[in-house]
């Protein structure tokens, strides 16, 4: 996939775009077939300087986490969803009403995974 790679070597300074452009290559690798390849595009987390502030930040970081935890499960990788799911519950400790029925999935699906691992 062409975005994918273009995703990939883009400059940071368009990292809005490219947080787009990971999300959509996910899906598109997902959507083909590879779980794999679409894991990897949505790891890739570009930072973007506040203009306010001297302070790097990662745009839509929960919206990365999520489907990274889904990926990542999908994949094998349950250390690497623990994680991720992990990050993004505690970005959402206290969900505004228009995601709470998406924290309580990810929440369910992350003791699932706990519990799955245990021996």
């Amino acid at each position: 996939i062409v975005l994918d790679s273009i995703a990939g070597t883009a400059p940071v300074a368009l990292s809005w775009t490219l947080v787009a452009a990971n999300l959509t290559a996910a899906r598109l690798w997902e959507a083909a077939g590879d779980p794999v390849r679409a894991l990897a595009a949505v790891r890739r987390r570009p930072y973007i300087t506040d203009i306010h502030e001297p302070r790097r930040v990662l745009v839509a970081l929960s919206t990365m986490l999520r489907k990274e935890g889904r990926l990542a499960a999908l994949t094998g990788d349950t250390t690497g969803a623990i994680t991720a799911y992990r990050r993004y519950l505690a970005l959402r400790d206290n969900p505004e009403p228009s995601v709470a029925g998406e924290v309580a999935a990810v929440r369910a699906e992350l003791q699932r995974l706990t519990r799955a691992t245990r021996p």
